[in-house]
């Protein structure tokens, strides 16, 4: 026990654990107040960071758009020439949530052509549109040069242009056909001046085994195959088809075929110069062409003789060869020649005119084996006049051509008509 100056005892065992009590408050409220103090710092920083009054971002090359063209147009006749993709900085103040949020698309640069009403150039103020709650403290720059003209159109060539393809030596490339061999393009006179030509691109067509049709990017270019853009340049249409021709070589033969079936190897001997000929055309064409055949008609052939005949070959099909014509030597074989005398002709008179023949007597000329010529006689002979055809007044007189047929039993080798006959009609 302790006395204390005013003679009271204390008790030295109460007295600490009064002091202890009292340490330990002291202590825990110490340790509130931190608390209570990183709290409110922490509540600060939060709203600094996210909910900050006044804070700013400057958003790098945002694309300056240009608006009123159309307005331009209608009321002036003019576009733009020049002007398009230019760039500025903004500067926008907002809270911090909302300016950190912002996307460089949520911001719309433009300049206004509308008022304009004269060709040449001009600087224009830079007007930027923001989302509600954002302000714009600054653009740079704060304007940019718009080139403006008149406005007109032009034909212009197009040109097909391939980018990749393959094709084997056996094949060649052919000249590329657009879908259309003009287009018309119009805006500013300045622009126009400067265009050559509208080429039509077209991409990897891979391995070409024949023609295709493919569709290509239309592009135009000046006379150095620079590419023009201009946004305010129109043409018809953004892509065209493009015929791609594959062509292939190929040597034909040469035959010669008898219109009337009365020539073959047994009554004549055919000889052909050149026997071949070399072509070029498209290569499903010529998968299905194996030879040229000269047709003759061999009723107008009376004796041995030499033609020749113009080379014909079907669209498409290109002689590579010097020569344009084919000779052909016909010779025959065994065949003398007889002439029978008719007065009896058959009117095919399907109308019912009343018709007068005027021909007496008809002389025909026919070829063939003298065995089978002697055959032949006036029985046997039938010559036949198709009137169906024919309009006549009455008492006009007319020649109509005929037909001869011989009708003669058990002849496998025929007998030639040399020649066209005609007999002389009157209406009566």
């Amino acid at each position: 026990m302790k006395n204390d100056n005013s003679g009271r005892t204390v008790s030295s065992v109460g007295n600490t654990s009064v002091q202890t009590e009292v340490k330990r408050n002291t202590a825990g409220n110490i340790i509130i107040k931190c608390l209570c103090l990183l709290g409110a710092f922490l509540i600060w920083l939060y709203v600094m960071s996210n909910d900050s009054p006044d804070y700013e971002m400057t958003f790098k090359s945002v694309t300056v758009s240009i608006v009123g063209a159309t307005e331009l147009e209608n009321a002036t006749g003019m576009s733009v020439v020049s002007g398009q993709g230019h760039m500025v900085d903004v500067t926008v103040h907002g809270t911090k949530r909302d300016v950190v949020n912002l996307e460089k698309s949520d911001i719309s640069a433009y300049v206004d052509i509308s008022e304009i009403s004269n060709a040449g150039k001009y600087a224009l103020d830079v007007h930027v549109d923001v989302p509600e709650g954002i302000t714009v403290t600054s653009v740079s720059p704060d304007n940019v040069t718009v080139a403006v003209d008149k406005t007109s159109s032009i034909m212009v060539s197009v040109v097909p242009k391939l980018t990749t393809y393959n094709i084997s030596l056996d094949y060649v490339l052919g000249n590329l056909v657009p879908e259309i061999s003009e287009i018309s393009v119009s805006g500013p006179i300045t622009v126009l001046t400067n265009i050559d030509r509208a080429e039509v691109v077209v991409g990897d067509l891979g391995q070409l085994t024949g023609t295709v049709t493919a569709s290509g990017i239309i592009q135009l270019v000046d006379a150095s195959g620079n590419k023009i853009t201009n946004q305010f340049i129109k043409i018809p249409q953004d892509s065209m088809k493009v015929t791609v021709p594959v062509y292939t070589y190929k040597d034909l033969p040469i035959s010669v075929s008898f219109k009337n079936g009365i020539y073959n190897s047994s009554n004549v001997s055919v000889k052909i110069t050149p026997e071949i000929i070399r072509v070029k055309g498209d290569v499903d064409a010529l998968a299905a062409m194996n030879q040229y055949t000269v047709v003759i008609d061999e009723k107008n052939v009376s004796s041995d003789i030499t033609v020749s005949e113009k080379i014909n070959l079907p669209k498409g099909i290109e002689n590579v060869d010097s020569i344009e014509t084919v000779t052909i030597e016909i010779k025959h074989k065994n065949a003398e020649t007889t002439k029978i005398v008719i007065s009896d002709f058959y009117l095919k008179n399907t109308a019912g005119v009343d018709y007068e023949i005027v021909t007496e007597n008809l002389e025909i000329l026919f070829k063939g084996r003298r065995e089978y010529l002697n055959m032949l006689n006036t029985t046997n002979v039938i010559v036949t006049a198709d009137l169906s055809s024919v309009t006549l007044n009455p008492g006009d007189i007319d020649y109509v051509p005929v037909s001869v047929v011989t009708v003669i039993d058990d002849v496998a080798d025929p007998i030639q008509v040399i020649g066209t006959y005609k007999i002389q009609l009157r209406v009566k």
